[in-house]
Formats: C-alpha cells, structure tokens, sequence
C-alpha cells in the first residue's frame, strides 16, 4: 500500500511538470507567430525592392546596349563616310590621272605629228635642192664639155680666142660654174638646217654672203665682153670659191665636234648611273664582272673619242693648206668610228643590267609611280592600284584578305562564284579575262599581275614592280634604270652623226676657166 502510494505521487509530480510546460511552449508559439507576422511586411517590402533593382538594372542594360548600338551605328557611319570619301578621293585620282594621260597623249600626238610634218619638209627640201644641185651639175659637165671642145679649137687656131663663139661659150661655161657653185652652198644650207648645231644662224648668213657675192659675179658676166674681162671675172669667183670651201670645211667640223661633244656630255651621266646601278646589284650579291668590263671598255673608247677630237682640233686651228684640213677631217671621222663602237657597247650593257634587274622598281610609300606600254607588269605589296587597259589579262592574290577590287567596265571572271561581290576573303585569287575598262585594286599584302597592250597603271605604296616583257615607259621613279638608260642610249644613237658629216663635208670640186 505504501508502495503504491509512492507510484501515485510519482505520477502526481510528472502530471503538474507536464501541465506547467504547456503554458511555456504556448507562448513560445505564440512569439513565433508574432515574429513571422512582424517579418510578412519586411520580406514583401524587400521583394518588392528587388524587383525594382532588376528593373533598374534592366534599364540600365537596356540603355547601355542603345548607348553601344548608337556607338556602332555613329563607327559604321563614319567608316561608310570615310570609304565614300576614299573611293570619291580615288575616283578623283583615276579622273586626274585619265585626264593626265589624255593630255599627255594629246600632246605627245601633237608633237609627234609636228615632227613629222617638219621632217617632211626638211626630206621634201633636202630632195629638192639635191634634184636642183643634180640639174646643176649636169649642166656644168656639159657646159664644161663643150668649152673643152671650143678650146681645142683656139688651141689648134680654128677658131679666134676673141670671136664671139669662143666668148659665149667661156661666158655659158663660168655661167654654168656659177650655178653649180650656188647649188652646192644652199645645199650646204639645207644640210646645216637640218643638223640643229648651235651655230646655224652665223654658217647661214656666212654661207649667204658668198652666195650673194657669186650671184654678182653672175651679173657682171653678163656685161663682159672681152676674154681679159671675163678672165678677171673668173679670178675673183675661184677666190670665192675658195673663201667658201674653207669656211664650208670649218662648218662641218664644227658640226661634228658639236654632235660629239653632245655624245661625251651624256655619257659622263651615263657612266655615273651604271656605276651606280653595278653597286647596288653588288650589294644584292649578284656578280656584275661582265657589266664591270664592258663600261671599262666604254670608258676607254670615250677617252679614245676625247683623243682624236683633241688632235682634230689642234689641225684644224693651225691649218694653211689642203692637206692640213684632211688630216683634221680624218681625226674626226676616227672618232666617229670609236663613237659608234662606244654606243655598241653601251648597248650591250644595258642589255646585261636589264636582265639582272629585270626591270624592278621599289615603291617607298613616298611616290606613286605611272607606266604605260605593253607586255606584263607583277605589282607586290601594300598598295593602291590603279590600272586601265583596253584589252588585258589579270589575276589578284590576297594573302592578308582585305583587297578591295572594283572594276568599271566588260571582262570575263574565270573564278567560280562568279555572282559574288567583288572581293577576295572567300576566295584568294581571282583571274580575269578580257579585261577592257578602268581597275583599282588596294590590300596590305597583293601579287598583281596584268598583262596586255595599252596598259596604264598608277601604283602608290610600300611594295615593288617588275617589268618581266614587253616595253614601257614610266614616271616619277627614282631607280628605273630602264627608261634611264634607254632614253639616253636612244638619244646618243640616233643622230647620226656620220651623216652629218658626210652632208656637211661634201667637197664639190668645181674648176673655172682659169683651171681648164
């Protein structure tokens, strides 16, 4: 019983330790609920300001893309803007350039036609005066012929020295000396006009005075009447002849020392650029031995040329007599001879630096370069491009793929993709067929290469050109040994001298009655 008890209060004491908990974790509870409810207002206001922060965040992204679409848009403008400008720039520069071209042609057209119109005339003066002198000098043999019979005649006393027949046969003969005589000085004229020498106006005026003298001679022939008189007549047109002869003589070899001091002038340039020239393949490692003999051959001839000029010269000047002045005359033809073997030369050399070169221009970035011509042009490099052509081949390598091609006239693509635009990132090289029109190609890293007749190309940049066939003629380029040298070579050989001197050293020998 007691036991029991015990068990009772036992279960007593657990019973109001539970009950007395109860309060403790209702109001435990109910601090939760209220703290929940406390929070319901913070957690929606939180929410509804990180709602507010996406949104702003979202403006601002917003705005921040319009801002770099504007960006672009404003890049793309003044990139479109600037290609608008540049292909305006270079239509421009194409425009200049045709309107350069045409000029240059127009004039060169010009020129060339007034050279020919002026070379007619010479041709057409010197075949006239050559027909009249040829008119001149038959009627001298045969007035000359028939003196001679006449002569024959009073030498065998068939005929009186005094009688009319014997005078006007003497008369008709010194007549026909006469026109002979003047004949062959306005041929000298002729000749002397043609050469251009610097000291034309003094020989013609010179060559005029004894014309003039011998016309009058002609007049007073006319008047004479007696043997004595037409004796003394006869006299004084052998002293004019004479004065006329040795003055004729100092006029062509002053021509000719004028033509070949021309010819010695030119080739102290010439000799300085291939010096030049053979430097620069030296210094590329290329071995110019041969060129280096030929122009120690040139340079000998030149100074063999200097020699005999020289001696003809110190002759001439001190010449009394016949003799003296052929010495003179020889020198000089000497000199003519080492000068055309001096040009052969030159020739040669020109011929072996060319194929060294091959005609290759470097472009600096400094100056653009013009050709024109025919034959095949490779441009490499970073360049600007500007061709026109009438009927021509070309094929465009792109090895950086940023050309630009843009083509204004007919051709035949020979590349797939043919409806592409124009453009090389898809595809690296292009070929073109027919080509007849303007070009203008530009990339950091070309190979260009055009072939055909009537070609004219316009190339600015960093890069090079070589010329591999064909002929053309090219400006504002600073080692273009090519036209260089060929326009000299071309200039030092074309006037002949030799037939210069043979016009203008032309001895006519004429006898007068005194010399029968």
């Amino acid at each position: 019983m007691k036991l029991n008890t015990k068990k009772i209060l036992t279960c007593l004491t657990v019973i109001l330790l539970i009950i007395s908990t109860i309060p403790i974790t209702v109001s435990a509870s109910e601090d939760r609920g209220r703290d929940t409810d406390d929070k319901r207002p913070e957690i929606a206001k939180n929410k509804s300001l990180n709602e507010s922060e996406k949104e702003n965040q979202e403006e601002e992204l917003e705005e921040r893309e319009e801002k770099i679409e504007r960006k672009q848009e404003r890049i793309e403008e003044k990139i479109e803007n600037k290609t608008e400008k540049r292909e305006e720039k270079l239509e421009k520069k194409r425009e200049r350039i045709e309107n350069k071209n045409e000029k240059l042609e127009e004039k060169l057209e010009e020129r060339k036609e007034k050279i020919e119109r002026k070379h007619e005339r010479v041709e057409e003066r010197i075949k006239k005066r050559k027909e009249q002198l040829e008119n001149a000098r038959n009627n001298y043999a045969k007035a000359k012929s028939n003196f001679h019979s006449i002569n024959k005649k009073v030498s065998g006393n068939k005929l009186n020295p005094n009688s009319e027949k014997v005078i006007n046969a003497t008369k008709n003969y010194l007549n026909s000396t006469l026109d002979y005589m003047i004949e062959h000085l306005e041929n000298k004229k002729t000749n002397i006009n043609a050469s251009n020498a610097n000291f034309t106006d003094k020989s013609i005026e010179d060559l005029n005075e004894y014309i003039n003298e011998l016309k009058q001679k002609r007049v007073e022939l006319k008047s004479a009447e007696t043997r004595e008189e037409i004796s003394e007549i006869s006299d004084e047109i052998r002293e004019i002849w004479r004065d006329a002869q040795t003055n004729s003589n100092s006029i062509a070899i002053k021509t000719v020392n004028e033509r070949i001091n021309e010819h010695l002038e030119k080739s102290k340039s010439i000799s300085l650029r291939i010096e030049k020239e053979i430097k620069q393949l030296e210094a590329e490692g290329k071995n110019v031995s041969d060129v280096e003999k030929l122009l120690n051959g040139y340079k000998e001839k030149i100074s063999n040329i200097k020699e005999h000029q020289s001696n003809a010269e110190k002759i001439y000047s001190n010449a009394t007599d016949e003799k003296s002045i052929k010495d003179a005359k020889l020198k000089l033809q000497k000199a003519i001879s080492e000068l055309k073997e001096a040009n052969i030369i030159l020739k040669e050399i020109f011929k072996q630096i060319k194929d060294y070169r091959n005609d290759s221009i470097k472009l600096d970035g400094q100056k653009d370069v013009n050709a024109s011509g025919d034959g095949t042009a490779v441009l490499s490099g970073n360049l600007d491009i500007n061709i026109s052509t009438a009927d021509a081949k070309m094929v465009i390598k792109d090895f950086s793929g940023d050309a630009k091609v843009n083509i204004t006239g007919n051709y035949s693509k020979v590349n797939r993709n043919k409806n592409k635009p124009e453009g090389l990132k898809d595809n690296r090289a292009l070929v073109y067929h027919g080509l007849i029109g303007n070009i203008n190609v530009s990339g950091s890293s070309l190979t260009v290469m055009v072939n055909g007749e009537n070609i004219e190309l316009n190339a600015d940049g960093v890069g090079s050109i070589v010329f591999s066939e064909g002929d053309f003629g090219i400006e504002n380029s600073s080692n273009n040994l090519k036209v260089g040298l060929d326009e000299d070579i071309k200039n030092t050989t074309s006037s002949n001298t030799s037939s210069q001197y043979n016009n203008t050293t032309d001895n006519t020998s004429v006898s007068t009655v005194g010399d029968e």
